[in-house]
């Protein structure tokens, strides 16, 4: 049985960021990205006719490279090898574009993410502003493209208390299906930086990373039964009750008690969940409540509309009208005579407006 053979790429060592830890430097920097021809040459030193390969995209940052990741995908497809994509990117340049094409290479992709906040303070752009919205940005790109991914985090003094975060990220991100850490290196960059983890501390912040992981894993099933309890019970099935009710009442009634939500909430979050009552919450309760007390002692008088009769200004109008057109207690409008009713209303499609008036 033939082996998945892995070839690790390294494109570029050019780099959009200046991460300030960043080990790439170590040895020089190429300023020269990688041939296409050379490319070639390595995979066909590793690929066997039927056999299986999986090649890694590294840099720099690789997608700088984007363009040379789809020549080595057309010519692996052009030869019949069966491949396996994978890349490892710092995301800011994960655009609905470059995510297509990763998709079109079914290529698996590891996402650079130290945190949020200060976590990631040092995945920097080069004039020092911070890459934390481009590098989410781009994960989003990928959430949209139908893509899931990776996070991978370097663990050094300014993240190492703030790891349980990063996976609360990657659970609120939503398409990040797994997350992986990788020790800081006091080399290039980071060589005489001070950024290495405490070591006394470091066992202690995994394990609350670790803690985290299982508490999010528990609350998996409530999270689920509370989305089912507001789809179904709290907004389907609340609001059907709820419109049969308003349909047997008057609209007034029914308008003051839908304001009564707001107070039943508040009482709700009171007894049920302990919430801590303030000022605020009380002013809010007191007005809401005082208004529809207001309302309902003191309602507002309608004005009677005194009712449109009509009357027949002269007898000549009833010749024009059709036979049968006004129709009320057996009287009916017919052609030539004088046989009306002053119960009968107006007729809808009088010919002539002169022939009626408002009493």
């Amino acid at each position: 049985m033939e082996k998945t053979k892995l070839l690790i790429l390294r494109l570029t060592d050019r780099c959009n960021l200046a991460c300030r830890y960043c080990y790439a430097t170590y040895g020089g920097i190429c300023k020269a990205d990688m041939p296409f021809e050379t490319a070639k040459a390595a995979i066909a030193l590793f690929a066997q006719p039927g056999g299986k390969l999986k090649i890694q995209f590294t840099g720099g940052e690789p997608l700088l490279c984007a363009g040379l990741m789809q020549q080595i995908f057309q010519h692996v497809k052009s030869e019949g090898i069966q491949t396996a994509f994978s890349i490892q990117t710092n995301g800011t340049l994960l655009t609905r574009e470059t995510c297509a094409v990763l998709r079109e290479m079914r290529c698996a992709v590891g996402v650079s993410l130290d945190g949020i906040g200060e976590a990631n303070a040092l995945r920097v752009y080069p004039d020092g502003s911070p890459s934390l919205d481009d590098a989410l940005a781009g994960v989003r790109a990928l959430a949209d493209a139908g893509m899931r991914c990776n996070l991978n985090a370097v663990v050094s003094r300014a993240n190492q208390n703030f790891l349980d975060g990063l996976i609360r990220l990657a659970a609120l991100l939503g398409n990040v299906h797994g997350v992986g850490l990788d020790m800081f290196r006091p080399i290039g960059r980071g060589e005489n930086a001070g950024l290495a983890p405490d070591v006394e501390t470091l066992p202690d912040d995994l394990l609350r990373m670790l803690e985290c992981r299982e508490e999010l894993a528990a609350l998996g099933a409530d999270t689920w039964t509370s989305l089912a309890y507001l789809a179904v019970f709290a907004s389907c099935v609340a609001l059907l009750l709820q419109n049969l009710a308003v349909a047997h009442v008057d609209p007034a009634p029914a308008s003051l008690f839908l304001a009564t939500e707001s107070v039943f909430g508040v009482l709700f979050s009171v007894l049920l969940y302990g919430e801590q009552v303030g000022l605020k919450l009380i002013v809010g309760f007191v007005l809401i409540f005082g208004a529809i007390l207001v309302s309902e002692m003191f309602p507002l008088k309608r004005k009677d509309v005194a009712p449109i009769n009509w009357k027949r200004c002269r007898s000549s109008c009833h010749d024009t009208i059709a036979p049968n057109v006004c129709s009320k207690g057996g009287t009916s409008w017919q052609k030539k005579t004088t046989s009306c009713s002053s119960a009968c209303p107006a007729p809808a499609n009088l010919p002539s407006a002169s022939c009626w008036r408002r009493s």
